[in-house]
């Protein structure tokens, strides 16, 4: 139950920005090279001179942690917090176009393209300076998905088709097809979309297990409520925002069938970047803290 949970509301983030025609649009940044990143400094030469780099700083709590796995965690050094270090680069417009760590064994970087609108049409995940995986994603003339490919090296592992058809009371059918590197079909999926192209009903068929499920937003499009039903289980999830008046800061609260599960705090600078992220238990007790520093 708690993978196909997890397959369907990742479909709201997949079905929420797609329905569609045919043309796409042109990529607005020319591609980068990742197998030439090693370091902080080459992904700085590598990209625009006029990009925003942030260091980001996540803090975990392990005891919590342990309490949630009921035991020690793979590689457990006993240590009440674990700490990692990533840095986040970011276009004028608050997109995030790389990603690099270095953990002093490995070195990890993600890299974005959009196109003028704002929309991903390709992301490449490197591994020491080896290229492990890319995703290549289309969109019309309005900005909506209408099919998307991954790859791992060589050899593509999944793709997916959307095709979308108006219905009379103003929502739009969304059909999504997704085959393996065989091209089998493993995925068959159907959302209705609302005028905004927010996902409002779900029907989910995923190697064997299948689901429905409903949403509802606000009016800033933040997802407030769902309940995903499967074999007569039922989950009711609701989210519950707070914002400050200037819209630099936000709470929420996340309830599982009624039930508070975790509390958040976040914090946003000019560029909309979310600086400062804290997770909190249903007791009070801080589960993790995320603090993102810019750097000149």
């Amino acid at each position: 139950m708690t993978k196909m949970v997890q397959r369907v509301l990742s479909g709201i983030v997949m079905a929420a920005i797609v329905t569609g025609a045919t043309a796409a649009y042109q990529t607005a940044m020319q591609p980068v090279d990742g197998t030439q990143i090693a370091t902080l400094d080459d992904l700085r030469a590598a990209l625009p001179r006029d990009t925003q780099y942030y260091r980001e700083t996540t803090r975990l709590n392990q005891e919590v942690l342990r309490e949630i796995t009921g035991g020690a965690l793979p590689g457990d050094d006993g240590k009440d917090w674990s700490e990692t270090v990533t840095y986040a680069a970011y276009d004028p417009s608050g997109l995030v176009i790389a990603i690099f760590a270095d953990t002093g064994s490995n070195t990890t970087l993600t890299l974005n393209q959009y196109d003028g609108a704002g929309n991903r049409v390709h992301g490449a995940m490197y591994l020491d300076g080896a290229l492990s995986t890319e995703v290549e994603t289309v969109f019309d003339e309005e900005g909506r998905e209408i099919s998307s490919e991954t790859r791992s090296g060589d050899e593509t592992s999944t793709r997916s088709e959307r095709i979308y058809e108006p219905q009379s009371d103003g929502t739009t059918r969304a059909a999504v097809t997704v085959y393996d590197e065989d091209d089998a079909v493993i995925e068959q999926d159907t959302h209705i979309l609302d005028d905004k192209n927010r996902v409002i009903h779900s029907e989910i068929s995923f190697q064997g297990y299948s689901a429905v499920a409903e949403y509802a937003y606000d009016d800033k499009d933040r997802l407030i409520h769902s309940v995903v039903e499967r074999d007569g289980e039922r989950r009711e999830t609701a989210w519950q925002y707070t914002d400050s008046a200037d819209g630099s800061a936000c709470s929420y609260a996340y309830y599982q069938n009624g039930v508070l599960q975790n509390r958040y705090e976040q914090r946003f600078d000019a560029l909309g970047v979310c600086v400062y992220q804290a997770e909190y238990t249903a007791e009070g007790v801080l589960a993790s803290e995320t603090i993102c520093e810019a750097l000149a």
